[in-house]
């Protein structure tokens, strides 16, 4: 099965959506999450945040579950692409289908602050929520955004660096 993957990743890799699609139907059964997490991977290569989104929903509409991997695939592009409110609707969707979103689609969802420190304040949340409160690099991460924002008191209090050289 890990071959047909393979395969499936070298026909992303020329740009081959509908080559990809018709891979999947002829080797793959339709609903493998796994199949669908390498056509995301590969959609998002090329930059095609449409038919991701179109993907998801029509996996949605078939009663597909999509890999958590897939769902932070979209998340991740909405970011690139300064998408806000796409990035936050699909992470809502990762929680609401049960996934625990990874560190670094917190990390990534930073970006997304801009000169607002409530989302930051929002990730934060996230971070304590999911058990990523005592992670020196999401502690770290959270902190150099803080001090983008001039917001170096909360800085100062998330990185224990800095707590034993006060």
């Amino acid at each position: 099965k890990q071959c047909h993957f393979e395969i499936l990743d070298c026909i992303g890799d020329t740009g081959n959506i509908d080559g990809m699609f018709a891979y999947i139907e002829e080797h793959l059964e339709e609903s493998d999450p796994m199949a669908f997490q390498y056509l995301f991977h590969n959609l998002n290569k090329i930059d095609e945040l449409g038919q991701m989104v179109a993907l998801f929903e029509a996996l949605k509409e078939n009663n597909i579950t999509p890999t958590a991997r897939s769902l932070e695939t979209i998340i991740e592009a909405s970011v690139n692409l300064q998408r806000a409110q796409d990035a936050e609707k699909y992470y809502k969707e990762l929680i609401q289908m049960g996934f625990t979103p990874s560190e670094t689609i917190l990390v990534h969802m930073m970006k997304l602050s801009g000169d607002q420190s409530w989302w930051l304040d929002y990730i934060r949340e996230q971070g304590e929520t999911y058990g990523l409160s005592s992670s020196p690099s999401f502690k770290q991460s959270l902190a150099d955004f803080y001090c983008l924002k001039d917001n170096y008191e909360v800085a100062w209090d998330l990185t224990d660096k800095f707590k034993t050289s006060r």
